[in-house]
């Protein structure tokens, strides 16, 4: 079984190229693509995206969902509730 990697921040200049690498080397990538954020020009056509947004708890769950592991490299854009998403989860018994 192929490993499965999860790229955040994969349309950034540092994402796009580790998708690129991952992909030449046999991993089956999944991407989580927000369509209002990003260069969607960037996105490889061969990674394979789900829609998420990397500030919804929720949406990221699911995308991780069966990901071998983890590459965080988004970045906060502004208006970032990252942190207060990330309470409410947990009062919510998330992770």
């Amino acid at each position: 079984m192929r490993e499965t990697p999860l790229v955040t921040g994969g349309t950034g200049f540092i994402g796009s190229h580790l998708i690129d690498g991952l992909l030449a080397d046999s991993f089956r990538v999944r991407l989580p693509d927000d369509p209002f954020a990003g260069k969607r020009h960037s996105l490889n056509p061969r990674a394979g995206r789900v829609l998420a947004d990397v500030a919804d708890c929720d949406t990221v769950a699911a995308a991780t969902a069966g990901a071998t592991g983890v590459f965080p490299l988004a970045g906060c854009r502004s208006g970032c509730l990252l942190g207060r998403d990330l309470r409410r989860h947990r009062r919510r018994g998330g992770a």
